[in-house]
């Protein structure tokens, strides 16, 4: 990261650059993007998207589940759409008619959707079916998460396939550093500044000159 140009930091990194911004307050951030993106583990690699799918899909079961055995009033094993119904008249939160057709006309589509023999009722297995992926995906998670554990690994400074928290938090705390020109620690206005003119400047090398060129900037000998 510390000979990445100055204009091709990915925004995962930059976010949180500001005046006043500590060194302390910004890795606290990244550790919380991070977290929030490996939906709480501590490292990233070719398999974290499986696991994350695994964890989904043990998710969805649980809560449809969960739903299935509230939803059937006479415990017969199949829940019918006047069971659902009758669940969902008591929920406080349809307050007027608008809310009690418009929550009706949702509850029939997706009743639809599930009863797969169309037989008129809910069995535990259609109730916890797996949706499958959208038509051209291979995960449940979408194209935009793999994108996202991708653009982490792109980070990852020994180039080993497995990104840690530990290693992330060093990238972005080198990166700070590189901005942090007095070395307090504390981000000024001055040095937020230099740092988006350097960026600016960048982008102009690389709309205009050539690749050696671009691979010569660098934050703090951009004038």
């Amino acid at each position: 990261m510390d000979e990445t140009p100055i204009n091709k930091i990915p925004y995962f990194i930059e976010k949180g650059v500001r005046p006043g911004v500590s060194l302390n307050e910004f890795l606290e951030n990244k550790k919380k993007n991070f977290s929030l993106t490996t939906e709480g583990l501590n490292f990233i690699n070719s398999s974290t998207l499986s696991a994350l799918e695994e964890r989904r899909i043990k998710k969805h079961i649980r809560i449809r589940r969960n739903l299935f055995l509230l939803n059937d009033e006479n415990l017969d094993g199949n829940v019918t759409i006047d069971e659902i119904m009758s669940m969902n008249r008591s929920i406080e939160y349809m307050h007027s008619v608008d809310d009690y057709e418009r929550r009706t006309s949702e509850i029939l589509e997706a009743f639809k959707e599930k009863d797969l023999d169309q037989n008129g009722v809910l069995t535990h297995a259609e109730m916890v079916m797996i949706p499958e992926p959208v038509k051209g995906q291979k995960s449940l998670l979408g194209r935009h998460k793999k994108n996202q554990l991708d653009s982490y690994l792109s980070v990852d400074p020994n180039g080993d396939g497995v990104l840690s928290l530990d290693e992330f938090l060093d990238v972005s705390q080198n990166f700070f550093k590189r901005i942090d020109i007095d070395g307090n620690y504390i981000l000024s206005d001055d040095e937020v500044s230099q740092y988006k003119i350097a960026v600016q400047k960048a982008r102009g090398v690389e709309a205009g000159a050539s690749a050696e060129a671009l691979r010569a900037v660098e934050f703090g000998t951009i004038k």
